[in-house]
């Protein structure tokens, strides 16, 4: 089973929301796969994503289990007159409780992260309960055979250091 995303993106092809899990049948079974070309849309953009949160708000009580996300990155390369985080994830999430992203693949992701966890403008809380698990990252950023990009990390999470936060 695999699904070819929508051209018709903004900040991502699907957003994510509060108690709705993204649950599928193993990796290599069920694909979301990015259409060849969409890198040229957003040129000078970092976006879209395959799964966002699309704002600054915590997301909950979310599990992602099952999924193969291949961003298509051997038809989607970055050259070098790109912006460095165009594309910059397969998952953006701007801060999570009680989230589990386990057994899962991330393949051919051109940008500078497969799962990005943002956590910067969470004023009240950053979030807890972050389970990431069991998963597979197969040739990601530089990994990938003609990518300009060459900065990339598998698993991201930033942090806001305030004085509210203990």
């Amino acid at each position: 089973q695999t699904c070819a995303l929508p051209i018709s993106a903004r900040d991502s092809y699907m957003t994510l929301r509060d108690s709705v899990s993204f649950i599928g049948e193993g990796v290599g079974v069920s694909i979301l796969k990015v259409k060849s070309g969409e890198n040229a849309k957003y040129y000078s953009e970092n976006k879209p994503n395959i799964l966002s949160t699309g704002k600054p708000s915590l997301l909950k009580n979310v599990t992602i289990r099952g999924l193969t996300f291949d961003w298509n990155g051997a038809n989607n390369l970055l050259d070098s007159g790109a912006a460095r985080r165009n594309n910059a994830s397969i998952m953006t999430i701007y801060g999570a409780e009680n989230l589990t992203v386990e057994n899962c693949e991330f393949k051919e992701t051109p940008g500078n992260q497969c799962i990005f966890i943002n956590n910067y403008n969470i004023v009240t809380d950053q979030g807890k309960n972050i389970t990431i698990r069991n998963n597979i990252f197969t040739d990601n950023g530089e990994g990938l055979s003609g990518n300009y990009n060459y900065d990339h990390t598998s698993v991201y999470r930033s942090e806001e250091h305030t004085s509210e936060l203990q």
